[in-house]
Parts: C-alpha cells; sequence; structure tokens
C-alpha cells in the first residue's frame, strides 16, 4: 500500500472515529437545551449548536468540491497506473466523502472535548 493510500485510510478512520461520538455529544447537550428551552438559563448552547452545524455543512461542501476537482485532475494518472479501471474510482470517492465529512467531525471531537471537561 502506497504511503498516500496508508495517509488516506488513517485520515477516514480518524473521520468515522470522531463521528461515533456525536451520540455522546446528543446525550451531553440535552439536558442543557432543555434547560435553556425551559427558560432557566440564557441560550447560549441551542443557536451555537445551530451555527455549527450550518458552518460544518458549508465547509464539507466547499472540501469535497475541491478533493473531486482535485481527484478528477489526477484521475487520468491514476487510470494508467492502476490494476483495475474501478480501483481510482472507489479511491476518489472515499476521499471526497472523507473530505466531506471532515468538518462535521472535528466539530464533533471539539464539542464532545467541550461539554466532557476534557
Amino acid at each position: 500500500m502506497s504511503p498516500r493510500r496508508r495517509r488516506q485510510r488513517r485520515n477516514s478512520q480518524a473521520v468515522a472515529r470522531n463521528l461515533m461520538l456525536a451520540p455522546a455529544v446528543m446525550a451531553m447537550r440535552a439536558p442543557i437545551m432543555s434547560a435553556e428551552a425551559g427558560g432557566f438559563f440564557p441560550m447560549t448552547e441551542t443557536p451555537g449548536a445551530v451555527n455549527e452545524k450550518i458552518v460544518a455543512f458549508w465547509q464539507g461542501m466547499a472540501s469535497a468540491q475541491v478533493a473531486w476537482f482535485y481527484s478528477a485532475l489526477l484521475l487520468p494518472v491514476a487510470f494508467a497506473g492502476a490494476r483495475s479501471p474501478l480501483t481510482p474510482l472507489l479511491d476518489m470517492a472515499e476521499t471526497v466523502a472523507s473530505a466531506a465529512l471532515e468538518p462535521a467531525a472535528r466539530q464533533v471531537r471539539r464539542n464532545h472535548r467541550r461539554l466532557s471537561g476534557l
């Protein structure tokens, strides 16, 4: 396996690990958001949660487009060196998906760290 492929695989695994923290973050946020909805605390967590999702979405869209463009530029070279024509396309799909999910995974990791007090 090439060093680039190993790095890409490690990146995909890190994104998946970070996204697995999403249920824990939701569980830690639920009491805070319900207290805000009841009027017991000032509204700080709820607008922040909505805002960070919008920002992560747009960052993911931009990252996916850049990754797709870069992969499309290198696709002829990848086809020339591949044993199967399917391999470069699968690598391209994994690269684009990982780039699209990375901003959301990064934000989930930050929220988990902040809410758990680590």
